[in-house]
């Protein structure tokens, strides 16, 4: 994604790649934007300007223009935004009001079932061979599910389009992630539907609903940069409350790209006059009166809140969902996709990683890390969500050490912060510790990456070589899940993208 340009409607982008000529939506995807001249709303591609008309118009000064490859380029390249139908439904009922189960309307079910066709082409062809079609595709659920109240299929199929803009041309453990996601949201839909079990968590809702939670006192727990793939960045400070150990959220995300991270973590938060930046309110305490929040924890910033600094409790720990204690550094693993911090426990060894974002902004915190083996460190873990990538199920989000507190991605720790550097190189992990879900793992993105030629031909001998592996090591619902896998690309083309999310599910 391009983040200075203007967000655009999915829909009028979807159209505009359909209307493309065949030999044009070929060359899509060479498109390069760091090389095009961008002023606001008008972009200089080669020779050539497009001129955008948010959210839904587009000119071009060359003579193919509106069929032309620079606009489709160009509106690619482009952030979604909502646009409201012209006839818009009756207002949604809050969630707390919407009685359950669910049923989807006509249109609903329309839209699933576009989502499905959409997943279904993305997994015969693969994330490798994606067509301006594919794209287009998408765009299309995007707009769909924004017009016809399904806010979480959107925002699923917003994010996979981002990974895709973001990609450039290689498939990364990123994008399958996402891949995953925007499945496992369109199954949900269909199967809660067929089975009369469909909740407003599955549907998600269009707008997020602060309501009054009273007062609260807070301590500054975990701060974590954000930076997405559809052109959004800034940080999320996490906050425990004193009284149940409910963990709050305070975030500052705005369009742009990572370089407004550290603007949003040394800038202000804007909750009520406090005047703390995120950098301080970590690590302080704070009181909040007339406090509104939304049902997933998200706190509100109204004109009737007022707030305080305080000292905190320092016994306040988070009820769940977090990890939290002292560990010694065993070093850092490489395990050829992301960098795995090692920590010997009470419990034995501790393996976690951290963010996408904070592995690309965190260099010079996980290169002390590394180098600090046999130092006791106290650390703020959380657990790894679905959608993000990995292997660890949790991700490290705060290190302490001596009184002093960094957070990967955000602080640039001292070289001398964990003592005297060492020069240890980080620890290869040898493909003779695979495991059962390692392999699963491994099927699953090849699907994701090569389509359905991943498991035919001579890699379904590779496959079921891995099926009877699964069953020697007492996993044989594993195999059976690459087995139906095998046997669906070859009989049932239209049942592999349910065979690969049932392998997805449990990796």
């Amino acid at each position: 994604m391009t983040p200075t340009l203007p967000g655009m409607d999915p829909a009028f982008v979807a159209a505009t790649i359909e209307t493309l000529p065949g030999r044009l939506q070929k060359r899509l995807g060479d498109a390069t934007p760091e090389s095009w001249t961008i002023a606001g709303e008008t972009v200089t591609v080669g020779t050539a300007t497009v001129t955008l008309t948010p959210p839904d118009g587009a000119e071009c000064d060359c003579l193919l223009s509106p069929r032309c490859l620079h606009i489709a380029q160009v509106l690619t390249a482009c952030t979604s935004v909502a646009v409201e139908p012209v006839e818009s439904a009756e207002p949604a009922e809050s969630a707390e009001s919407t009685p359950e189960p669910l049923s989807l309307t006509d249109d609903q079910r329309v839209t699933v079932s576009l989502a499905q066709t959409c997943l279904m082409g993305l997994l015969d062809r693969g994330l490798g061979g994606l067509t301006a079609a594919d794209r287009a595709a998408v765009l299309r659920i995007v707009s769909a599910g924004r017009v016809h109240h399904l806010p979480l299929l959107a925002s699923a199929f917003a994010r996979l389009h981002g990974e895709l803009g973001n990609a450039d041309g290689r498939t990364t453990e990123a994008t399958i992630s996402t891949l995953v996601d925007a499945a496992l949201t369109t199954h949900r839909l269909q199967h809660g539907h067929e089975t009369g079990t469909l909740s407003i968590k599955a549907v998600g809702t269009a707008r997020r609903a602060y309501r009054p939670v009273g007062s609260l006192r807070l301590r500054g727990w975990a701060c974590e940069p954000v930076v997405t793939a559809s052109g959004y960045a800034g940080v999320i400070t996490y906050l425990i409350d004193e009284h149940d150990g409910r963990v709050w959220q305070l975030s500052t995300v705005t369009p742009g790209d990572s370089a407004l991270v550290r603007q949003a973590y040394w800038g202000g938060t804007e909750l009520a006059d406090l005047g703390m930046t995120h950098h301080d309110i970590v690590r302080s305490g704070v009181l909040i009166n007339n406090a509104t929040a939304s049902a997933d924890g998200r706190l509100g910033r109204g004109a009737k809140i007022r707030a305080s600094a305080r000292t905190p409790s320092e016994a306040a720990v988070p009820a769940e969902g977090w990890w939290v204690g002292d560990a010694v550094i065993e070093g850092l693993e490489d395990d050829g996709l992301h960098p795995v911090m090692v920590f010997h426990t009470e419990d034995g060894p501790l393996r976690c990683q951290v963010t996408l974002a904070a592995e690309q902004l965190g260099h010079l915190a996980l290169r002390v890390m590394a180098g600090a083996v046999g130092v006791t460190v106290h650390l703020r873990l959380r657990a790894r969500r679905p959608e993000e990538p990995g292997r660890s199920p949790w991700i490290l989000i705060g290190i302490g050490h001596e009184g002093t507190w960094v957070f990967p991605g955000l602080d640039d720790p001292d070289v001398h912060w964990l003592g005297v550097p060492q020069d240890i190189a980080p620890t290869t992990v040898s493909m003779a510790q695979v495991d059962p879900a390692t392999v699963l793992r491994r099927w699953r993105d090849a699907v994701a990456r090569q389509g359905r030629r991943a498991v035919t031909g001579t890699n379904r001998e590779r496959l079921m070589a891995d099926a009877a592996w699964l069953r020697t090591h007492a996993s044989g619902h594993r195999a059976d899940l690459l087995e139906q896998l095998a046997r669906a690309a070859a009989v049932d083309p239209h049942d592999v993208p349910r065979r690969w999310l049932a392998i997805a599910a449990v990796c």
